[in-house]
């Protein structure tokens, strides 16, 4: 059975030739390879199956792959329609202040949902727009973030991709003034949390308390 399966998936690949297998495997006869390799033509791996035509592999149009593909573009705009979207608390930041000229619009009729819903999709499919939560909110940026990764979390305030939270700011100021009690002051650790809580209490006092 094991011979077999190496000859199945080997001529799968498409790199070995039926003399090839003939050679490896010590057969007597072609027919016999050909045996062994039956129904590889059929086959259709994660991988696809191989074209001798484009001498590449292809997938079916009902590949499961094909349907992550689609379905991760739809879970991301579902996902920024659901958390930002349909929300009635202000938002803040770069996106965050697009975001909330959409939802004015959508109130006032000018466009309809279905057609926000739609061209959401569509930006998400061109990788134009990306989504993620964040501690003070959620990212639209496409692509990697040094500073999510780092854990820098207050570059958010400023960065044009942002959507900001004002609930979660508070929640963050919360965390940074309880932070600071564990630190001896003047420490290094307390001079990083201190300049995180003061770019939060700076952000809340500019935009949230002032639109309030």
């Amino acid at each position: 059975m094991r011979r077999a399966s190496l000859a199945f998936y080997g001529s799968n690949s498409g790199f070995i030739s039926l003399p090839s297998l003939k050679s490896q495997y010590k057969q007597v006869t072609l027919e016999m390879a050909r045996y062994y390799s039956n129904g590889f033509q059929n086959l259709k791996t994660i991988f696809g199956y191989y074209d001798p035509k484009s001498n590449g592999f292809v997938l079916p149009n009902s590949h499961v792959a094909l349907e992550f593909q689609m379905g991760m573009p739809m879970a991301v705009a579902n996902q920024l329609l659901s958390d930002v979207l349909f929300r009635e608390a202000p938002l803040f930041g770069g996106t965050g202040s697009y975001i909330e000229k959409q939802k004015a619009r959508l109130k006032n009729g000018e466009v309809c949902i279905e057609d926000v819903r739609a061209d959401t999709l569509i930006r998400v499919k061109n990788c134009e727009i990306s989504y993620r939560p964040t501690f003070l909110g959620g990212c639209s940026k496409v692509g990697r973030c040094d500073y999510f990764l780092l854990g820098d979390f207050t570059e958010c305030l400023i960065c044009e991709g942002a959507i900001i939270q004002p609930e979660k700011v508070g929640h963050a100021i919360e965390a940074m003034t309880e932070e600071l009690t564990l630190y001896s002051y003047g420490s290094g650790e307390y001079q990083v949390a201190n300049g995180d809580l003061e770019r939060l209490l700076s952000f809340k006092a500019r935009f949230i308390d002032k639109d309030v």
